[in-house]
């Protein structure tokens, strides 16, 4: 998941970075960008973009998730 951060999007961003958001959003990657970007456009946050695209990591066949390590 790519999350493209510009404008009004960026004070609040400042505030959340350091989230564990991967866990939080439950996808196996989780990539910021501080510009503008092509995704879906939420409604009630201005400046932010998600894009959303199957991971190319490895699945674990026990649980499923998708990691490097």
């Amino acid at each position: 998941m790519t999350l493209f951060v510009s404008g009004e999007a960026e004070k609040a961003w400042e505030l959340v970075r350091d989230a564990k958001l991967r866990e939080l959003c439950i996808v196996s990657e989780l990539e910021a960008v501080p510009c503008p970007g092509e995704g879906f456009a939420g409604e009630s946050f201005p400046g932010l973009a998600v894009r959303v695209e199957p991971s190319a990591l490895p699945r674990c066949p026990r649980c499923w998730t998708h990691d490097a390590g």
